[in-house]
């Protein structure tokens, strides 16, 4: 099976061009990262309005449209790119899908190092060799481990 594409999805704005924060590829993916890294780094939540705008600011996005490209109400594109996620078992970031449908979400605490991101994948795909596992948990991931 070959590694997973790292390709971006395009979503038009409300004129149907592509939204501020989707201009070109190398800025998306700046501010994608850098929404992870505010999220599992620094702990800000990427519910609030002000994480988005100051990663925006930070990873040098047009500002303006991209306030704009916030403030459009056409969810149109979400709504059909969230059946789509469902109808492939996409259930929170990151989820991995292989071509065969079966799916698996993983739960992390860190960002993983990019020197251990391909020994993690090759780990969850021999995992996923094995038909008969469904699920792996730990107490931790159950909240039953003692504090």
């Amino acid at each position: 099976m070959s590694r997973p594409s790292t390709s971006t999805f395009s979503v038009p704005g409300p004129t149907g061009e592509p939204c501020g924060w989707q201009t070109s590829r190398r800025p998306g993916d700046r501010f994608r990262l850098a929404l992870q890294r505010a999220r599992h780094e620094d702990h800000l939540p990427v519910d609030d309005h002000a994480t988005f705008r100051l990663v925006a600011e930070q990873t040098e996005l047009d500002v303006a449209r991209f306030e704009r490209d916030v403030q459009q109400r056409d969810f149109t594109t979400l709504a059909r790119e969230h059946a789509e996620a469902v109808q492939r078992g996409v259930f929170g970031v990151p989820t991995l899908v292989w071509p065969e449908g079966r799916s698996y979400y993983l739960k992390i605490t860190d960002l993983i190092p990019a020197g251990r991101a391909v020994a993690l994948y090759d780990a969850i795909e021999t995992v996923h060799r094995f038909g008969e596992v469904i699920e792996i948990k730990t107490p931790e991931s159950e909240g039953t481990l003692a504090a």
